[in-house]
Order: structure tokens, then C-alpha cells, then sequence
């Protein structure tokens, strides 16, 4: 929820509206312009109206076609864009995650089901336990305060309701804690079973990576520039981008050491890159 804005920009009567997030309709034309420090979020799920953008999800980058589906909360990477709502509040894909979540906290797993019936027994023989404590103390000494301070003790120390309140407190944490790092749980029960794994298995190569964009290697096409001149010529222009491939250049001449060149007339080229001057060149 905290990937979503405050604010989005519809199209009505042809003119650009500023409205909260809770007042869009579904069917409704947002307009989203480019980059992430701009606060360029997506308010809400809905379809391209236009070719060729991107759209960052966490660290992935998709690149949408018209029509294409996009999901509240994403960063809309390059140009200016319209989005078609399909999807507000409780209909939209993040809310189902949302709801997937609590139903997920909220259903009762077999080991949570299991401290429920000990702790009712044990609830039973506490009780059966303090009062016998009572009686016997009552019995002894005739102090009524004395024989209730020690039954008191008794039912306290047993604490038969941390058993049912433990555990539900746990599945709340963890069931969060995961979903806030990307899987999402639905079934408790199958949760419980993971213990008992011993083999994972991958089907895809983009679950194993950072899912961020990094230099791996530079060849230069001519002796004319060495492998760090080209580092440097690339920095100096992409240090005005918020592209994530922008991102992974800046990083690399960072690990280097190398000196960040300045770069005039800047110009996005959008769908194709960024130009600029550094050094007298082109």
C-alpha cells in the first residue's frame, strides 16, 4: 500500500485534473509522467494507451504495448503516459493480494488447532488447579486474602492463554514478513509443511538473479578508447537518466574509482536513449 500516491492526474474534458486516489472511477484516463524521484507512481491497475513504455515493478523492468495490463504501485520509466483504469479499490490486483494475505492470517493452520484444544484443557486444569489451591490454603490458615493471593499465583503462572495467543501472533509476523519480501501465502497449512523440505526447484533464471542492471563487461570497438574512456563517455550523459540501465553504469564507474565527466545539451530521446556533449564530442 505504501507504493501507491496520493494524488493521480485523470483526463476530463480534455484537461489534465489533479484528484486523491480514493476519488477515481473505474474507466477513467490517468496521466503519468516519467521517473521514479518525481513520485511518478502508478495509482491504480489499468491498460496502456500508448507504445513502447516501461514499467518497473520493484527491480524488474517490463516493457508494455497498448493494451497491455499494468499493476498499481509500478514506476512508470520513460514518457509521458495514459492508463486506462480497469481496476480501483478493492477490485485492483494489490488489494487481492492484500486480502490474500489476511485470509491467509486469518485461517486456522493444524498446529494452531492443536494448541487450541491443549490450551483448553489446560485452561480446565488450571482452574481445577487454583481452586483446589484455595481450598487448601483456605483450609489451613483461614485467611481468605492469603489462600487467594496463592490461587491467584497458581492460575498465572499455568498462563494456558499464551499458548492460543502465541501462535496466531507468530503466523501474523511471519506471514507479513514474507509478503512484504515477495511470496505470498495462502494456505497456512501447506506453510506449516515447509519445514519438512529438503530439494527447491527453479524454473526460471530471473528468480535467481538481483533483478537489477549491471555492467558485466566493456569492449571497446577501436583502440581508439580504452574500456574506462568508455565507462567515463557513457557516465557523463547517463548521469542526467533515471533509467535503470542509467543506474548500472553510475555503479560501475563508481566501483571503478573513476572521475564522472560533465556532459552539456542534454536530450532524452525517447525509446531510443540519451545524448550529450562530453568533451567537445557528440
Amino acid at each position: 500500500m505504501a507504493l501507491l500516491p496520493n494524488d493521480v492526474t485523470v483526463e476530463r474534458n480534455g484537461e489534465a485534473v489533479k484528484i486523491k486516489l480514493e476519488e477515481l472511477q473505474s474507466n477513467e484516463t490517468v496521466i503519468i509522467k516519467p521517473g521514479k524521484n518525481s513520485g511518478r507512481r502508478l495509482g491504480t491497475g489499468g491498460r496502456f494507451l500508448h507504445q513502447r513504455k516501461y514499467a518497473y515493478r520493484g527491480k524488474c523492468s517490463r516493457k508494455k504495448e497498448t493494451n497491455s495490463k499494468v499493476i498499481a504501485g509500478s514506476i512508470n520509466g520513460d514518457g509521458a503516459l495514459k492508463v486506462k483504469v480497469t481496476a480501483v479499490g478493492k477490485d485492483s490486483y494489490l488489494n487481492r493480494v492484500i486480502n490474500l494475505v489476511q485470509e491467509a492470517q486469518a485461517t486456522k493452520s493444524n498446529t494452531q488447532n492443536l494448541a487450541d484444544k491443549v490450551a483448553k484443557w489446560l485452561t480446565f486444569i488450571a482452574i481445577a488447579v487454583g481452586i483446589g489451591t484455595f481450598v487448601y490454603w483456605f483450609a489451613s490458615s483461614g485467611d481468605t486474602a492469603f489462600a487467594l493471593e496463592r490461587m491467584v499465583t497458581v492460575m498465572v503462572t499455568a498462563c494456558p492463554h499464551a499458548l492460543g495467543v502465541a501462535i496466531p501472533l507468530v503466523v501474523a509476523i511471519s506471514t507479513t514478513l514474507s509478503a512484504t519480501n515477495g511470496l505470498l501465502i495462502r494456505n497456512r497449512t501447506a506453510f506449516e509443511t515447509t519445514r519438512k523440505l529438503s530439494t527447491v526447484i527453479f524454473d526460471k533464471t530471473g528468480t535467481l538473479t538481483k533483478g537489477s542492471h549491471a555492467v558485466e563487461k566493456v569492449i571497446p570497438l577501436t583502440n581508439e578508447y580504452k574500456a574506462d574512456e568508455v565507462i567515463q563517455y557513457a557516465a557523463a550523459v547517463q548521469q542526467n537518466s533515471e533509467h535503470h540501465i542509467a543506474k548500472g553504469i553510475m555503479a560501475i564507474l563508481k566501483e571503478k574509482g573513476l572521475a564522472l565527466w560533465k556532459s552539456e545539451n542534454f536530450s532524452y530521446m525517447q525509446g531510443i536513449g540519451v545524448k550529450g556533449v562530453v568533451k567537445g564530442k557528440m
